[in-house]
């Protein structure tokens, strides 16, 4: 484990050590097993959520969650051919 923290820069959360304890309790905890649990983790952290009442500063009352996903892509596609 402590070799994953170092190489990813990730630690385990709740349901992680929960997983891990069971393994741990069930003989079946191996390298190849905490590897598992972990990276999964790491591939799913990936993920980026904002608030809707952030969101919402940002738009007109009408719009809706569609709408707002829209502009934001299309912002994000402008910003990124910005960067070269």
């Amino acid at each position: 484990l402590l070799i994953l923290i170092k190489e990813h820069s990730i630690y385990p959360n709740g349901e992680q050590a929960v997983r891990l304890k069971e393994y741990s309790r069930q003989g079946q905890l191996s390298d190849s097993v905490l590897r598992s649990v972990m990276l999964q983790a790491e591939k799913v952290s990936n993920r980026i959520t904002l608030p809707n009442k952030t969101l919402q500063k940002y738009f007109p009352n009408h719009y809706n969650k569609k709408d707002m996903e829209q502009v934001i892509i299309q912002l994000l596609e402008q910003w990124k051919q910005e960067q070269g």
